[in-house]
C-alpha cells in the first residue's frame, strides 16, 4: 500500500490531498483558487504509480510551495522552483518515494525513484527498435535529471553534414502527456529555438472512436510506430517532424503543452471539403459505427482540428467502409509520402482506380517523384496524365508549368498555363503565366497577365508585388500601379466571397437593431466588470466599421480587455486611432474590408472581425477565407454571456429586473456580484436571499458610498444552505456566518461584527468529528469587530486567518486571538494598529506562517502553551521570521 500525503499551499488556500491506494481523496475546498493544479494533483496517484513522481513535483513546485509526508508524519518541505532546499527525511530506507523525493538537489534523476515496470519495459523495447533501425544508444554522463521529466531510454544519430538527432522516451508527470518521446534536433525550427518535441504515447485528449476502430492504439504500439517512422525518414528535421505528426499527437516541448502542432500540405492537390466540428461529429459515430460517410468527414475534421494521426486512423475506416471512391486512400497516400514514398505510389495507384480522385492520384505521384524521389522526368509524366483530360485542380496545372519553368521549358510552360486558365480562370494561373511571359521575353504580355490576376483576385497584389522573379518589372509604370488596381476591385471581389459564406436563405442581414445592441453591450460590461476594463472611445472604431449606434454604446460603456476566452482587440486596448482593417488588395479572399474586433485566447491566429457595411462577424484565421460567425456585433457580444452550467450574475443598479426570474437555476449553482445598489435596491436584494437564498454557492457585495449593508439578523445558514464563499464590503454581521454549515470563506471589508463577544470557530464536535463549519480562510480588512476573542479550536478546518487593520479602524478588535490544534492552519497573518495577544495551543502541524506588525502606535504579545518542546521552538521561529519579515519591508 503507498501511503504519502501530499500538502501544496496555494495563494489563500491549503489544497490537502492523500494518496492512498492509487486513490485520491482530494478536499474539496479551493478548487477554484488552484486552477489547473487541481488536474495535477488529481493525477498524483496515477504519475507516482508510473514511476513520474519527481516530474510531476516538478510541476507542482513551479507554480507554489509544497510538503509531502507518510500518512500521520512530520511535513518534509519540497521548497519551491528549481534548486530550492528540501527537508530530508530522517529515515530514507522506510519510503524509497519519501527519500527520492527529500532529495536535496533539484529535481528527481531519472532512476531513483520507484517505477512501475511497464513503462520501462516499454521504454527497453522501443529503444532495441531505434538501435535496430541506425540509432545509437545514449549514455547519460550525468546524475542530474531534467526538471519536468523522468528519462527512461535515450537515443541519437548522426548523418554527414545534417544536425545531429536525439530522441528519449520519457514520462512527464504531466496529465495530458504522461508519457512520451522526446525528439530534438539541433536543426534551428525558428529563429529562436531548435527542434524539441514530446510525440503523445498515450493520446488520452485523443477524440473517442467507436471500440470497432480504436484511435487510441496502446502507447507500446504507438511507440513502435514512431521508431519505424524514425528509423525510415530522411534525415532532415522538418520532414520528421511532418512524419511524426501522422503517428500521433506532436507538441512544442513547454511547461503548458496545449495544442498539437501542424505542418502544413506541402501538397497542393488533395480535395479538402468542410467538415463539422470533430467532437460534433464523433458523437454521432458513436452511435453509426458503420458510416463511411462520416468516418470520411471525421477524417476532415481531424485535419482541422490538427490531429493527423486521427486522420489516418478514420480514412483507413472510411476506406474499408467504401465510403468517398479513392479520397480516403489517396489521403492515407499523402500522409505516408515522408517516411514511405513508395507505399505512397502504391495507395495513389489503387485509389486512381477507386474513381473520382484520378487527376489528384497523378498529381501526388508527381509530386512524390520530384520533392522525394528527386526524379523530375518521371514527374513531368504524372504532371501530363494530371491534366490530360482537363480534371486537374488548379495545383496541378500550377506544379506541371513550374517543373517546366524549372527545365527552361518556356514555350511548353506558356502553354500549359494557357490551357489550364481555359479549365480554371483563377488568379494564380495568371500570375504564373505573367512569370512565363516575362522568361520568354514578353515584357508587356507579362504586364497584361498580372494586371489580369489582380482583377480576378485582388487579394494576391503583395504575393505579386513582392515576388523575386517578377523583379525586372518593378520599376515599370504598370507594376508600380498594381496596388491601386487591386484596390478598385478588391471591395466587390471580398464582398462576393463573403456573401457566398453566409447560412442558407441570410442575403441581406438586417443591421444592428439599437436595443439589442445596448442590451448586449451593456450586459457584456456587468458580466465582466472585474475584468480590467479599458475605455473605447469613437474615434477608435473609425467611421464605417462599425455600425453608428452601436459605435455610440461601445464608445460609453467601454469594453473589459478579456471577456471569457475573447481579448479586445490591441487597436483599442492601446488607444491607437483606429481599429485595425483588412485592405482589400493585401489579403487573403473575403477579407477586404473587416475590421478586426478581438482574438481567442486559445487560438490567437483566429481573430474576429466585422464587416462595416453589413454588420456581420466573421471569424479570421491564417490565410483562409474568413468563416461566418454572426448577423451583428450585438448577436456576438450576447453569446459570450451565455450561461452554462454554473450561473454569474453581477447585478447594477439597471439589471435588479434579472432577480425576477431564476427558472432553469439549480440550488447552489448561482454566482451573485452586487455593485452599486442604494439603500433601496439592497432591501429588494436581501429579499431576494431570503426567498431564493439557495440558488447561491458565492455571493460577493460590494460598497456604495458611505452606508452598510446590516445582515445582523440575517441566518446565512438557514436563508443560504449552499453558500461557499461569501466576500462583503461594507456590512454588518453577526456570529451567524461562523456557524454556516457550508461556508469555506469568509471576508469582510470596511465591515462591521456585532454579535457574540467571543467568537468560536470548532471548538467543539458533532456527529462527524467537526464543529458543523467548513471555514478554511476568514479575512478582516479595516474592520470594527466588537468581540474580545477570537478562538480557533482543534477541530477546525481554518488554513489561513488574515487581518488587516488601519488605525482609523482599531476602536474594536479582539484582543485575545488563540488557535488551539489547528490541524489545517498554516498561515496567521495579522497586520493592525491596535493591541492583542496570540496563543498557540498544542500541536500545529501544518503552521509555516505567523506574520503580525502593529506599528506605530499598537503593540502585541505571543505565546505558546501546551506545546512540544519541538513545535515550541518551530513555533517561536516562525514568530520571529515573521516579527523579522514585517520590520524588514
Amino acid at each position: 500500500m503507498l501511503r504519502l500525503d501530499v500538502c501544496v499551499d496555494g495563494r489563500a488556500v491549503e489544497f490537502a490531498g492523500v494518496v492512498r491506494d492509487g486513490r485520491a481523496f482530494i478536499d474539496e475546498a479551493g478548487f477554484e483558487t488552484f486552477g489547473r493544479l487541481v488536474d495535477l494533483l488529481l493525477a498524483g496517484p496515477e504519475m507516482i504509480a508510473a514511476g513520474a513522481a519527481g516530474p510531476w513535483s516538478d510541476r507542482i513546485r513551479r507554480e507554489t510551495h509544497m510538503y509531502v509526508r507518510e500518512a500521520g508524519g512530520e511535513w518534509l518541505s519540497l521548497g519551491r522552483g528549481p534548486g530550492r532546499t528540501r527537508t530530508p527525511a530522517e529515515d530514507p530506507r522506510a519510503t524509497p518515494l519519501l527519500a527520492a523525493l527529500t532529495t536535496d538537489h533539484a529535481p528527481v534523476v531519472a532512476g531513483t525513484t520507484p517505477a512501475a515496470d511497464e513503462p520501462r519495459a516499454r521504454a527497453r523495447a522501443w529503444a532495441e527498435t531505434m538501435r535496430r533501425g541506425g540509432w545509437r544508444a545514449v549514455v547519460r554522463r550525468t546524475k542530474r535529471g531534467e526538471l519536468g521529466l523522468e528519462v527512461l531510454a535515450e537515443v541519437a544519430r548522426k548523418h554527414p553534414g545534417v544536425p545531429r538527432q536525439r530522441c528519449a522516451y520519457v514520462l512527464t508527470g504531466d496529465p495530458r502527456v504522461p508519457e512520451a518521446l522526446r525528439w530534438r534536433s539541433d536543426e534551428l525550427y525558428t529563429s529562436w529555438s531548435k527542434f524539441d518535441f514530446l510525440v503523445d504515447l498515450r493520446g488520452l485528449d485523443d477524440p473517442r472512436l467507436p471500440a470497432d476502430a480504436p484511435l487510441d492504439d496502446p502507447a507500446a504500439a504507438r511507440a513502435a510506430k514512431a521508431a519505424d517512422v524514425l528509423a525510415g525518414t530522411a534525415p532532415g528535421a522538418m520532414d520528421t517532424l511532418r512524419a511524426l505528426t501522422t503517428v500521433a499527437s506532436v507538441y512544442e516541448r513547454t511547461w503548458e503543452p496545449t495544442r498539437p502542432v501542424f505542418v502544413v500540405r506541402t501538397f497542393r492537390g488533395l480535395p479538402n471539403p468542410p467538415a463539422r466540428p470533430l467532437d460534433e461529429i464523433v458523437t454521432m459515430l458513436q452511435g453509426n459505427p458503420d458510416d463511411g460517410a462520416l468516418w470520411l468527414e471525421t477524417g476532415f475534421a481531424a485535419y482541422d482540428a490538427c490531429l493527423l494521426h486521427v486522420t489516418d486512423t478514420a480514412f483507413r475506416r472510411a476506406t474499408e467502409l467504401g465510403a468517398g471512391g479513392g479520397l480516403p486512400r489517396l489521403w492515407r497516400a499523402w500522409l505516408s509520402c515522408r517516411h514511405d514514398p513508395h507505399r505512397a505510389l502504391r495507395e495513389s495507384d489503387v485509389a486512381a482506380t477507386e474513381g473520382g480522385v484520378t487527376g489528384a492520384a497523378r498529381h501526388l505521384q508527381a509530386h512524390v517523384h520530384e520533392a522525394l524521389l528527386r526524379d523530375p522526368d518521371t514527374a513531368l509524366g504524372y504532371y501530363a496524365q494530371a491534366t490530360a483530360d482537363g480534371s486537374g485542380s488548379v495545383g496541378a496545372w500550377i506544379d506541371h508549368g513550374a517543373l517546366l519553368l524549372r527545365r527552361s521549358r518556356h514555350d511548353e510552360a506558356i502553354r500549359v498555363f494557357t490551357e489550364a486558365l481555359e479549365q480554371h480562370p483563377d488568379g494564380r494561373l495568371w500570375h504564373w503565366l505573367g512569370y512565363a511571359r516575362l522568361m520568354a521575353g514578353e515584357t508587356d504580355a507579362a504586364l497584361d497577365c498580372v494586371e489580369q490576376a489582380l482583377r480576378v483576385r485582388p487579394g494576391m497584389v503583395r504575393e505579386i508585388v513582392d515576388d523575386n522573379d517578377l523583379a525586372p518589372l518593378r520599376e515599370h509604370p504598370r507594376f508600380r500601379a498594381l496596388p491601386a488596381l487591386a484596390e478598385e476591385y478588391a471591395g466587390p471581389y471580398h464582398r462576393a466571397v463573403r456573401a457566398g459564406l453566409r447560412p442558407d436563405g441570410e442575403r441581406t442581414p438586417p443591421r444592428t437593431d439599437p436595443a439589442a445592441a445596448v442590451a448586449a453591450v451593456e450586459r457584456l460590461r456587468d458580466t465582466y466588470s472585474n475584468y480590467e476594463p479599458c475605455v473605447v472611445e469613437a474615434k477608435r472604431l473609425g467611421d464605417g466599421t462599425i455600425d453608428p449606434t452601436l459605435r455610440a454604446v461601445l464608445a460609453k460603456v467601454g469594453l473589459p480587455r478579456y471577456m471569457g476566452t475573447f481579448h479586445v482587440a490591441h487597436e483599442i486596448t492601446h488607444g491607437d486611432q483606429a481599429l485595425q482593417r483588412y485592405s482589400g488588395g493585401e489579403n487573403p479572399d473575403g477579407w477586404g474590408g473587416l475590421s478586426q474586433l478581438g482574438s481567442f485566447y486559445e487560438d490567437p491566429y483566429r481573430g474576429v472581425a466585422v464587416d462595416g457595411e453589413t454588420g456581420e462577424v466573421f471569424v479570421t484565421r491564417h490565410d483562409r477565407p474568413p468563416t461566418y460567425l454572426a448577423p451583428d456585433v450585438a448577436t456576438f457580444l450576447a453569446t459570450l454571456c451565455e450561461e452554462a452550467g454554473e450561473h454569474e450574475w453581477r447585478i447594477a443598479p439597471n439589471g435588479l429586473d434579472r432577480l425576477d426570474d431564476v427558472s432553469g437555476i439549480g440550488a447552489g449553482r448561482l454566482r451573485l456580484i452586487v455593485d452599486g445598489l442604494d439603500e433601496v435596491d439592497r432591501a429588494r436584494l436581501i429579499l431576494f436571499l431570503k426567498r431564493h437564498g439557495a440558488l447561491l454557492y458565492h455571493l460577493e457585495m460590494k460598497r456604495f458610498g458611505f452606508t452598510r449593508t446590516d445582515f445582523s439578523g440575517f441566518d446565512f445558514a438557514a436563508h443560504c444552505p449552499n453558500l461557499r464563499v461569501l466576500n462583503l464590503r461594507g456590512a454588518t454581521v453577526d456570529e451567524s456566518v461562523f456557524a454556516h454549515p457550508a461556508l469555506e470563506r469568509f471576508a469582510l471589508e470596511e465591515g462591521h461584527y456585532r454579535g457574540a463577544r467571543d467568537i468560536r470557530v470548532g471548538t467543539f464536535v458533532d456527529v462527524d468529528g467537526r464543529d458543523g463549519t467548513r471555514l478554511r480562510e476568514i479575512s478582516f480588512r479595516d474592520c470594527v469587530v466588537e468581540a474580545d476573542t477570537l478562538l480557533v479550536g482543534p477541530h477546525a478546518r481554518l488554513v489561513d486567518f488574515r487581518n488587516v487593520l488601519d488605525e482609523d479602524y482599531s476602536e474594536a478588535f479582539p484582543g485575545r486571538l488563540e488557535f488551539a490544534g489547528c490541524e489545517d492552519l498554516h498561515r496567521i497573518h495579522i497586520n493592525a494598529v491596535t493591541y492583542w495577544e496570540l496563543t498557540l495551543r498544542g500541536h500545529l502541524p501544518r503552521l509555516r506562517e505567523v506574520e503580525q506588525d502593529a506599528t506605530p502606535y499598537g503593540a502585541f504579545t505571543s505565546t505558546v502553551v501546551d506545546a512540544s518542546a519541538k513545535d515550541e521552538a518551530r513555533y517561536l521561529r516562525l514568530i520571529k521570521k515573521g516579527t523579522d519579515f514585517t520590520k524588514y519591508w
